[in-house]
């Protein structure tokens, strides 16, 4: 029975998605794996909420952090588009059921953002699911500097080598290079970008990017201008993106920044070495920090055209990673208050928790 109802659903979503040729990617690729409901259902979670604009690369994306996509099978259900996911790792389905289910998420590149519904179904012949996974196993995880919370950074004027900011808050309109750096045009020229994604769902962009201009005049424009377009938005009850210089490049600068100090500091020794309490302060198996100013580990080449940015690279599970976001939160906090200057001024920040474990 499931096999026909399965069948019929199918045929009828082939009809819808052959209109739109956006659509066809995420029909062929479910077709492939059909013969599943010929044989019976396997464990699969139902997926529905994704809209139109959504193909199997959205979905690819997002299951991603679950041990990949095996299958996305389009159908209709009782209250519209949905597909039947299978992962290649079967033990990873009530997981990413629990943690994807209500959760925004961004379609990048100007799609729409959708909240997905995800329901674990069992498979038809009655066969028990495998042993589930509670969480997320570790994995290659990456903390920018500019990502951590830093309430008491000093307020220091800028030097005249800053030109790089660090943007959040970026609506689904402008998470694509192309469409940020024209919408940067009014500024001046965008010389680098680097926009940070999601690294638990799917690499959707965060809604955070680093901007570096040619020159530090059109940098300060773009500065003053979001600040007051900032306060413009909050008036009326809305948001708008936020940015303030770099930390990264300021790093980089060393002690000709605008701190007169090294960044680089907060978190290594006088031996070149990570501070042993940031281990200790954290569990992770593995951490490297990778800048291009620094002697410690190696330094990131980054990708072709983009400049590396100070970050730190761990081997750790998302609950660990939350804790290693603290720990150099508060060793950079520390910097900054040695840094001896009498007003520091807190920084914008838009708070990502990782999602809990079941």
């Amino acid at each position: 029975a499931a096999a026909a109802v399965a069948a019929e659903l199918l045929t009828g979503f082939k009809a819808e998605f052959a209109a739109g040729e956006q659509h066809e990617a995420l029909y062929a690729e479910g077709t492939e794996a059909a013969s599943g409901f010929e044989e019976g259902l396997r464990p699969c979670i139902l997926v529905s909420g994704f809209p139109e604009s959504w193909t199997v690369e959205q979905l690819r994306h997002v299951f991603a952090a679950f041990g990949g996509l095996r299958s996305a099978q389009p159908m209709e259900d009782a209250i519209g588009r949905a597909a039947r996911v299978e992962l290649e790792d079967p033990s990873q389905l009530a997981l990413a059921a629990s943690l994807l289910s209500g959760r925004e998420l961004r379609g990048g590149d100007g799609l729409e953002a959708c909240v997905l519904q995800c329901d674990l179904v069992a498979s038809s012949d009655g066969a028990p699911l495998p042993e589930q996974a509670d969480r997320l196993g570790p994995g290659s995880r990456d903390v920018f500097v500019d990502e951590l919370l830093l309430p008491c950074r000093p307020s220091v004027a800028p030097g005249p080598e800053d030109r790089e900011l660090f943007v959040r808050g970026l609506p689904e309109g402008l998470q694509s290079e192309a469409r940020l750096r024209r919408w940067l045009g009014r500024f001046g020229i965008a010389e680098d970008i680097l926009l940070l994604r999601e690294q638990e769902l799917g690499l959707l962009p965060t809604g955070d990017a680093y901007v570096l201009f040619t020159d530090h005049t059109a940098a300060a424009d773009c500065l003053a201008i979001l600040a007051d377009e900032c306060a413009t938005a909050a008036e009326h009850g809305e948001v708008a993106p936020t940015a303030t210089w770099s930390e990264s490049e300021r790093a980089q600068q060393r002690e000709r920044s605008a701190y007169e100090a090294d960044v680089h500091a907060a978190f290594r020794d006088d031996d070149g070495f990570l501070r042993q309490e940031i281990f200790s302060g954290c569990s992770v198996d593995e951490l490297q920090m990778q800048t291009a100013a620094s002697e410690v580990t190696v330094s990131a080449p980054g990708v072709p055209g983009q400049r590396p940015r100070l970050r730190f690279e761990a081997q750790c599970s998302p609950r660990a990673l939350a804790g290693l976001r603290a720990t150099l939160s508060g060793a950079l906090e520390a910097f900054h208050r040695g840094l001896g200057y009498g007003r520091a001024t807190p920084r914008p920040i838009v708070a990502r928790v990782p999602p809990a474990a079941p």
